[in-house]
């Protein structure tokens, strides 16, 4: 008979009860994975003694290319010209426009022209929205 030690992280251990007797397997808090709950789930970083073993990346959805970060430092994959753990800040002499600030393609659309058969269309929608005879 070959007995083993449990070698689950203390930190990413849940109460830290070590491993179960039959599969060796550790119970891992909330945000850690592996056999040994040795690592933060995807999108989490920092293993630690906190409550739930990890904390979320929390990457700036604008500022960074996806919600993965870095598993020891928490370092978010920045996009161009952007900087911070979360690439929440603009680099400097860079700025982050107001929204309004980008004029998009369909602001400077014409459209096409209507027929005159659709303006009637739309004008007895209008009329029976409105509750008013159709022409």
């Amino acid at each position: 008979m070959h007995v083993s030690a449990c070698r689950c992280n203390i930190n990413g251990t849940e109460g830290n009860l070590g491993c179960d007797v039959v599969t060796g397997e550790c119970t891992c808090k909330r945000f850690v994975i592996n056999r040994d709950c040795n690592q933060c789930r995807p999108q989490f970083w920092g293993l630690s003694a906190m409550a739930d073993g990890c904390e979320p990346c929390n990457c700036d959805p604008g500022g960074s290319y996806d919600n993965d970060c870095d598993k020891i430092n928490g370092q978010c994959s920045c996009r161009p010209h952007m900087t911070g753990r979360t690439c929440s800040q603009p680099e400097p002499n860079h700025f982050i426009g107001y929204p309004d600030f980008l004029v998009y393609e369909a602001e400077l659309a014409l459209g096409s022209p209507v027929s005159p058969y659709s303006l009637f269309l739309m004008e007895r929608k209008a009329h029976v929205y409105l509750k008013k005879k159709p022409l």
